[in-house]
C-alpha cells in the first residue's frame, strides 16, 4: 500500500493558503448541470475520484481516515467521501454530493476527535448526535435519503459536513 505525504494532499490549518479551504462554506454541486452537461459532470466526478482516492489512503503520520471532504482536499464544490467498512475486505467510498444532514436523533455522544487539518496533541471532546438522516446525490446524480448510526458513520459526516461549511472542530469547543 502506498503511503502519501500528508502535507502534500490535506489542507492545513498551519498554510495560510489552505484557510480559505478550510474556513468558508463551500459550493454546492449544480446538479441540473451535472445531469446535462458532460463537462460538468466530468470536473465534478474527477473530483469525487480524488476525494475517493484520498480517503481509501494511508498517509504519513495520520491515521488511515474515517471521511475527507472537499475542504480537507482544496477542492470548492460541497463533496464528501466516507470511508465504509474501514480496515475490512471490502474496504469502499461512499461520495455524497450535497450532503445535508435534515434529521438528527438519537442520543447527543461524546466524540473524541481529531483531524488532519489541525495539529492537536490529543483529540478533541466532541458532542455529536449518534444517529442522522442526510440527504445527498451519488455519483450517478441520484438523489437519496439515508440514515446512519454512529457505527456506520454518523459522527464522520457530521464533522466533513463542518467542513465544508466552513467550520473546524476546534470551533465546536
Amino acid at each position: 500500500m502506498e503511503v502519501l505525504k500528508h502535507s502534500d494532499y490535506i489542507t492545513h490549518i498551519d498554510n495560510k493558503e489552505d484557510l480559505v479551504y478550510l474556513k468558508t462554506k463551500h459550493f454546492p454541486v449544480n446538479i441540473r448541470l451535472f445531469k446535462t452537461s458532460p463537462e460538468y459532470k466530468a470536473i465534478i466526478l474527477q473530483q469525487c475520484d480524488y476525494l475517493e482516492t484520498l480517503v481509501l489512503t494511508q498517509m504519513d503520520g495520520y491515521k488511515k481516515p474515517h471521511g475527507m471532504s472537499s475542504a480537507n482536499a482544496g477542492l470548492s464544490f460541497n463533496i464528501i467521501a466516507i470511508c465504509e467498512n474501514r480496515g475490512k475486505f471490502n474496504e469502499r467510498a461512499k461520495i455524497m454530493i450535497n450532503p445535508i444532514v435534515t434529521k438528527l436523533f438519537g442520543e447527543k455522544e461524546r466524540s473524541l476527535s481529531n483531524c488532519g487539518s489541525l495539529t492537536l496533541k490529543e483529540p478533541i471532546e466532541i458532542y455529536r448526535y449518534s444517529c442522522i438522516t442526510v440527504e445527498y446525490y451519488n455519483k450517478r446524480g441520484e438523489f437519496k435519503v439515508d440514515s446512519f448510526t454512529r457505527e456506520t458513520g454518523s459522527m464522520t459526516i457530521q464533522h466533513e459536513i463542518d467542513h465544508n461549511n466552513g467550520v473546524l472542530i476546534t470551533d465546536l469547543k
